[in-house]
């Protein structure tokens, strides 16, 4: 994803106008400056689980 690594689209603008997918309704996800740590995508969208590699 070159517009997401480049800061030109947020992660809402990818998930709904490339992949048809659903917004995530969370302040990051409409900034296209945001991080590009997907750990706070795959929280969101899982509820809270993180992966097993990334719990302290």
């Amino acid at each position: 994803m070159l517009a997401r690594t480049a800061s030109i689209m947020s992660v809402n603008e990818v998930r709904s106008g490339w992949f048809g997918l659903a917004r995530i309704e969370e302040e990051w996800a409409d900034d296209p400056r945001s991080a590009l740590n997907s750990n706070r995508a795959a929280d969101t969208a899982t509820g809270g689980e993180t992966a097993p590699q990334d719990k302290v």
